[in-house]
């Protein structure tokens, strides 16, 4: 099976980014093929239509990573899988932007309005690192994520010699 990987870039890769892309690489040594997208630099930039075209072109499956990648789902023509780490809070845990002005709420409303209403309408299967991203997935969008729980890849995770 050809599936395209999505993300947004990452500006620190942390464990969030490294555990998807443990699970591309999971899914390449299965025999799958696995191209991976990343949008990187500006958000105005024409770029991401190209990775729209080429992952419509190419791919029979997408799987996207949720942080800031949500936006692409709609534009796509193939069957997503979602993997959700941890909706955006602040949108469902409101005490987290107390503390910003006026018009970052207005925005942070807004984008949370507009992700909840993308993957309740366009994701049909999705999948969760833990029980805990699962339920804060179904508080979010009514939605329970599958849970597959990380494993750990012994090549990269191993004992310090003593």
């Amino acid at each position: 099976m050809r599936i395209a990987a999505f993300m947004d870039e990452i500006p620190a890769q942390g464990g969030a980014q490294k555990h998807f892309l443990s699970f591309c690489r999971q899914l390449q040594r299965n025999g799958h093929i696995v191209h991976e997208y990343a949008r990187r630099g500006p958000t105005y930039t024409f770029y991401p239509w190209e990775i729209v075209r080429k992952i419509n072109e190419w791919a029979d499956i997408v799987f996207v990573m949720h942080f800031r990648s949500v936006w692409i789902i709609p534009f796509l023509k193939k069957p997503v899988v979602l993997y959700l780490l941890e909706p955006p809070r602040s949108f469902h845990e409101r005490w987290l932007y107390k503390a910003y002005p006026w018009w970052k709420k207005v925005l942070i409303q807004v984008q949370g309005r507009l992700d909840r209403f993308i993957v309740e309408r366009y994701v049909a299967h999705g999948i969760a690192n833990s029980r805990f991203s699962a339920e804060a997935g179904l508080k979010a969008y009514g939605i329970f994520f599958d849970v597959v729980y990380p494993g750990v890849d012994r090549r990269e995770f191993y004992p310090e010699e003593e």
